[in-house]
């Protein structure tokens, strides 16, 4: 394994960082997470975090879930995320790939997947182009279906955040009052009535 390994800041010692050989055309960075009990025969976990996440939105629960489902865990950075690093190129397919490569990197033959939102889709694109190397498969927060309607709304609720006046507004419930003309109520954090 050629990668490079360099300790977390943290003062846990079995946490480490490592990041992947070159594959596509970018190395994935990682976050493992020993298992303090690691089952006999029990394969690796990864986690995929979500649009404009990281591995370490997952390191608050990561040694819990560890320790409860009795494998490693591997807090995976996908390309253009956190400390891996950034391309021009952005696919499921792509990043699919990346993570395929970085089984390879680190000699893990099959593992088990849990993918939030983006990550769902990255770990579903996996399951189907290799199944062989899934061993369980829990995708949170996404189903398999096309987004696109929705993506242009996303867009829309991006500007109209950037377009509030931050210095003015003191509480969620100003905001969503500011936001109340351009946004579906639904989308807002209102407590409804149940008249």
């Amino acid at each position: 394994w050629n990668g490079t390994l360099r300790l977390c800041k943290s003062r846990r010692e079995n946490v480490r960082h490592y990041s992947s050989s070159q594959y596509s055309d970018l190395k994935l960075s990682s976050q493992i997470v020993k298992s303090s009990n690691v089952k006999e025969g029990q394969s690796p976990t990864l986690v995929i975090h979500g649009l404009f996440g990281s591995g370490q939105n997952w390191r608050a629960i990561s040694r819990r879930l560890s320790s409860n489902l009795g494998s490693d865990l591997h807090l995976i950075d996908l390309r253009n995320h956190g400390d891996s690093p950034h391309s021009p190129q952005h696919s499921y397919s792509l990043m699919s790939r990346d993570v395929l490569q970085y089984l390879s990197d680190h000699h893990i033959p099959k593992a088990n997947f849990i993918g939030h939102s983006m990550g769902g889709k990255v770990v579903m694109q996996l399951a189907l182009d290799h199944a062989e190397k899934v061993e369980k498969l829990l995708v949170a927060d996404i189903s398999p279906v096309n987004y696109r309607d929705s993506f242009q709304k996303f867009i829309d609720f991006i500007r109209f955040m950037k377009e509030l006046d931050l210095q003015k507004i003191k509480s969620r419930k100003e905001a969503d009052e500011a936001l109340s003309n351009k946004v579906p109520v639904s989308c807002l954090h209102r407590k409804r009535n149940k008249d």
